[in-house]
């Protein structure tokens, strides 16, 4: 979610989740029928987790597309 490192909605809960996590698995959808991008997505959630923690940002990555 956009605004998510802002605290906009479950925002910092889960971000403090995700910071007890080792790796950050991306499960993208890359079938274009919602008409949303799907690089576009993803480089919003990383910067999302840049926003809320450079320990985040810098965390191992996989993506599940």
């Amino acid at each position: 979610i956009e605004g998510a490192s802002e605290g906009v909605g479950l925002g910092h809960a889960f971000l403090r989740h995700v910071e007890r996590c080792r790796l950050i698995v991306h499960v993208v959808d890359v079938s274009g029928i919602e008409g949303r991008d799907p690089k576009d997505d993803f480089e919003k959630i990383n910067l999302e987790l840049a926003n809320f923690s450079e320990d985040l940002a810098e965390r191992p990555q996989i993506v599940a597309a």
